[in-house]
């Protein structure tokens, strides 16, 4: 059977299921020291597992009805404890993590199950970077939120901004505020810089101004090869454009104690990604 002849298959939330490794649906892209991506991949799952767990921590069935919990409460304490146990070591219904192929040096995509909001997982971790001075990662070297993607063609990408970008601006920032755009193109042509701003533009609610030194929300667009990625995100200035090092360095400048992180140290100095 050719495949232009195959019947669609559809994953539990009703998505299409496309191609091995092709980028689509919301996850966060990740650039990192070169030829370290194979490790850097292995890294962000542990992160991001354990991040989301404390976001989405998994739900104890035994909570959900009031006679199991009440059963629960007159177990004696080591068996209380081992069915803790047991929900922890419980295997996920659903993967929420999956690696993308790029086939690009330095830069990962890391796709996100539907339970996952990828702006929220982001923020997290760099609040809990900028409270401890603890990256958790080693090779990682910035963060860009996905909370949608599309194919790379101005037509769709229309679509998914109008879908994203209003109510994506007013649940950041209900009162009009200043906004910035942060486009990166890599390997494609077809949609032209400027295009690709004026449509966000078009999106935008009115009363919001620009602000290209201090924004409070900045459109993270990402377009890559066939794909186009979109975000609305607040503290990208305070965030340090999202880089977990740029963080540990401010920490640095203004004479914070940073707490010694062995993972976090690596011998080589590798080098990003032109996001030119």
């Amino acid at each position: 059977m050719s495949s232009r002849n195959r019947t669609p298959r559809y994953k539990p939330d009703g998505s299409k299921v496309t191609g091995k490794g092709t980028i689509d649906g919301p996850g966060v892209w990740v650039t990192c020291n070169m030829g370290k991506e194979k490790q850097c991949v292995g890294e962000l799952y542990d992160l991001f597992e354990s991040l989301a767990d404390e976001l989405w921590p998994p739900k104890d069935p035994w909570d959900s009805d009031d006679q199991l919990a009440e059963a629960f409460k007159q177990l004696d304490v080591e068996e209380r404890v081992k069915r803790e146990l047991a929900i922890l070591k419980a295997p996920k219904s659903q993967k929420r993590f999956h690696n993308c192929r790029t086939d690009t040096v330095c830069l990962i995509y890391i796709q996100c199950s539907p339970t996952v909001d990828p702006v929220k997982l982001v923020l997290h971790h760099l609040e809990e970077v900028e409270r401890t001075g603890i990256t958790r990662t080693r090779h990682v070297q910035r963060f860009a939120p996905a909370s949608g993607t599309c194919q790379a063609s101005l037509g769709e990408f229309k679509i998914l901004a109008s879908k994203i970008i209003p109510t994506a601006f007013v649940n950041v920032s209900p009162n009009p505020c200043n906004y910035k755009i942060e486009i990166k193109i890599r390997a494609h042509k077809k949609i032209q810089r400027q295009e690709a701003i004026d449509e966000v533009v078009k999106c935008v609610p009115p009363g919001y101004g620009v602000s290209l030194d201090n924004p409070d929300i900045v459109v993270l667009l990402e377009i890559f090869k066939g794909v186009c990625t979109l975000a609305v995100v607040p503290d990208y200035m305070r965030f340090k454009t999202f880089s977990p090092l740029q963080i540990i360095e401010a920490r640095k400048a203004r004479g914070l104690d940073v707490v010694a992180d062995p993972e976090s140290e690596d011998s080589d100095d590798g080098s990003e990604v032109d996001e030119g």
